[in-house]
């Protein structure tokens, strides 16, 4: 059982749907002091950063 459940969590880390707790947990660990944004506003600031670089596909 717990080979399974930590196959699932690499799964989940490289999907990337963790994300947002390890980022909560790196700020509550560099910056106490800041106020950590809703997992909506992380999102979009994510998506927001992946579509401001230019794309070269085309």
């Amino acid at each position: 059982m717990n080979v399974l459940v930590r196959l699932w969590r690499f799964l989940q880390e490289l999907a990337g749907e963790n994300a947002y707790a390890v980022y909560c947990e790196g700020m509550r660990a560099r910056h106490p002091e800041r106020p950590i944004p809703t997992e909506e506003e992380f999102y979009l600031e994510r998506l927001a950063e992946k579509y401001a670089r230019p794309n070269r596909c085309c």
